[in-house]
């Protein structure tokens, strides 16, 4: 009996002790839910493409006009743009209009919007901010620019109510159905008339400025844009200083700007950096600047844009200085283009190494050093030349059917000796090279 009374004893004893642990644990769950006042769920995934993690260009396949087409991902478009080359199945233009670019505003045609999907991801025409239209845009030079063979622009006119991850450590663009458990501080969005999101930001001195949130603006040679009445009140308090001249190609053409170094540059509660920066014009349509891929690919960067909100979470890029990727090939004085899948010298400057050494426009890049160019994207050839800069090289260049090899020692660029971890004191004379753009 004894026996009997001792089991039933430490059977009710377990019993207890099962049930506390259960109510403790599911306290501990419920308190760290509202801890963190966040989703205790993963997010569904609606779609999911594959990005560069070096701040170039975001391009998705967009299934429109019966077919699949390259598109950029730019959320400092206010709508949905087509290459020229579709307008005849885009059918009868219903409208003019204006596009806002970054050196100025151009009119375009407009048309009611066709059918858009990326995969089984279907988007919506409009959201009320901006005309249910779309616009065609020539976009040869941008091409040629960047290098991607792309032939639209996804606006924000058919992103305004997604919520978008930009995970650049991993390669993903990902369309979720909501915001994930921890996807880093929130930072506030603000919508131009355009439906073009803003964030606050603070500039040396504890002045505050709106910048647009530009994914069309891809990395090359600086991470954001000011307009010129901000520099000239930087430039007075000794907040930045002049670099070199740059030309800007968008799809108004291009149009050379100033390049500056910002002393410094604060994103929410993030610590402030320095920045490159390029000077707008005074026409310029922009209220104030942008910023774009060069500084958000330092961040998981999660869009909420039906709650006017963009979350960032810093990966293993955070730390890393600004660089001016796009001067060391103007150094040695060749413009870069991409055509057929191949790395072709677009331009060759006058009174430079590559001049003096004899190369010629289309001659085709095959290797600098080690490393192979043939078939690469325009960002990581730049950044081959810059990496290299100070250096002598061997330059391999397929012209007709003949492989040339040029010897030579790679100027060092003068904007060099603003990048943080990389002083120089180069005098090299600044040169004029193109930046990467989407308007």
């Amino acid at each position: 009996m004894t026996q009997l009374f001792t089991a039933f004893f430490k059977a009710s004893v377990a019993r207890h002790k099962t049930k506390v642990m259960i109510a403790l644990t599911c306290c501990a769950i419920l308190a760290v839910t509202e801890g963190r006042g966040e989703p205790a769920v993963q997010p569904r995934v609606l779609a999911r493409f594959a990005i560069p993690g070096d701040g170039d260009l975001l391009i998705v396949p967009v299934t429109t006009l019966g077919n699949q087409y390259p598109f950029i991902l730019d959320t400092g478009s206010g709508r949905v743009n087509y290459d020229r080359s579709l307008e005849k199945l885009l059918g009868t233009p219903i409208a003019r209009g204006a596009a806002d670019a970054l050196n100025g505003q151009i009119g375009i045609e407009l048309f009611a919007s066709p059918q858009i999907g990326m995969g089984a991801l279907r988007l919506s025409k409009a959201n009320g901010r901006t005309a249910p239209l779309v616009g065609s845009i020539d976009m040869r030079q941008l091409r040629s620019a960047t290098g991607h063979g792309f032939f639209g622009i996804l606006g924000m006119s058919v992103l305004f109510n997604r919520v978008i991850e930009l995970d650049f450590e991993r390669g993903a663009l990902m369309f979720l159905d909501a915001v994930g458990p921890d996807p880093g501080d929130r930072v506030d969005l603000a919508f131009g008339a355009d439906g073009i999101p803003a964030i606050r930001a603070v500039l040396p001195g504890g002045a505050e400025v709106t910048l647009d949130v530009d994914t069309g603006f891809s990395a090359g040679s600086s991470s954001l844009t000011l307009t010129s009445e901000i520099v000239r009140r930087l430039e007075a308090n000794h907040h930045i200083s002049g670099v070199r001249t740059t030309t800007t190609v968008g799809v108004s053409g291009g149009r050379k700007n100033r390049m500056l170094q910002l002393e410094s540059l604060r994103v929410g509660a993030f610590p402030p950096r320095q920045l490159f920066a390029k000077a707008l014009h005074d026409d310029s349509p922009r209220p104030n600047g942008c910023l774009g891929l060069a500084y958000w690919s330092r961040y998981a960067v999660t869009f909420d844009f039906p709650n006017n909100a963009m979350y960032l979470k810093p990966n293993s890029h955070f730390s890393r200085p600004d660089r001016d990727y796009l001067a060391a090939a103007g150094e040695f004085g060749i413009r870069l283009t991409r055509a057929n899948e191949r790395v072709l010298v677009a331009n060759v400057f006058k009174d430079t190494i590559a001049g003096r050494l004899g190369l010629k426009p289309s001659d085709a890049l095959l290797a600098l050093d080690e490393t192979d160019l043939s078939h690469a994207r325009l960002l990581t050839v730049n950044k081959a030349f810059h990496d290299a800069a100070g250096r002598r090289v061997v330059l391999s260049v397929k012209r007709g059917d003949h492989t040339l090899t040029f010897r030579a020692k790679l100027p060092i660029p003068s904007s060099r000796r603003f990048e943080a971890d990389d002083p120089s004191d180069a005098e090299n004379t600044p040169r004029e090279t193109a930046q990467q753009r989407i308007d």
